[in-house]
């Protein structure tokens, strides 16, 4: 008879735990879907930021020309503009990777701009 009540014992607590360590794996893989939807969305804000920023700058640049500044004052405008953009595509995926949950696991890491616009491009081709 005690015998049967420590197998119980055993069994019932085994399963117990079964159960907390299932869930857990099964939370962690969920946690993982979420987050990476919330990281695309996220990516895809930077990719119409980044072309909201062209187009300004296009308009920019007309506008420069059609107030009859020369044209090497506007390629320097223009050179500083393109540092000034790639510095906020870098560091906007930085912050991004520096930001993520270490909780996260076997997320993609970006290692740069073009490299997380591909990710957008691959999805929307899905």
């Amino acid at each position: 008879m005690e015998n049967n009540i420590q197998y119980f014992l055993i069994y019932y607590l085994s399963g117990i735990l079964s159960y907390r360590i299932l869930t857990s794996m099964f939370r962690a893989v969920e946690y993982g879907r979420f987050y990476s939807k919330i990281e695309s969305a996220v990516l895809k804000i930077y990719q119409a930021l980044d072309a909201d920023m062209l187009r300004m700058m296009r308009m920019k640049y007309i506008a420069l020309r059609q107030s009859g500044l020369e044209d090497e004052e506007i390629e320097k405008i223009a050179k500083k503009d393109q540092r000034v953009l790639k510095t906020w595509r870098n560091s906007a995926i930085k912050k991004l990777m520096l930001e993520r949950p270490k909780s996260i696991m076997g997320a993609e890491y970006y290692q740069s701009w073009n490299a997380a616009m591909n990710k957008i491009k691959k999805e929307e081709k899905k």
